[in-house]
């Protein structure tokens, strides 16, 4: 809860295969933030009402299973980083939902490669 992970450019903020979820911290300067690796059921990573800025990648989802131990990631703040949301990997049924997020001066908001079902119909994209 409400820690300021500050990178310097390189690395990255929090990299995790197990359960791992972030309440209210800010991302500054990393080459990515945060990360979901690994292939277990018991992986994961949630975000909410976090905050990420000036990251070359905020979240990326990296995978042979995108895995979501909860699918809401509500109220983050993706801003100015070169891409908001990365999600490689297979792709699960429940889409990821993305209410009260908002999207501002990314390069790319977010890069699906996988085709993981989104609902971003509550996200603000400026």
């Amino acid at each position: 809860y409400d820690i300021d992970f500050v990178g310097d450019g390189d690395g990255v903020g929090i990299s995790s295969a197990r359960r791992t979820w972030p309440i209210g911290c800010r991302f500054t300067g990393w080459r990515t933030a945060l990360m979901c690796h690994g292939t277990g059921a018991d992986g994961g990573i949630c975000y909410t009402e976090c905050r990420f800025e000036g990251n070359e990648v905020a979240i990326h989802y990296n995978t042979n299973r995108t895995n979501f131990f909860n699918s809401v990631a509500p109220d983050n703040q993706f801003l100015r980083n070169g891409t908001g949301i990365l999600i490689e990997g297979e792709p699960t049924e429940d889409a990821l939902n993305l209410p009260g997020c908002r999207f501002e001066g990314n390069g790319t908001d977010i890069d699906n490669r996988s085709g993981q079902p989104l609902d971003i119909s509550q996200a603000t994209f400026q």
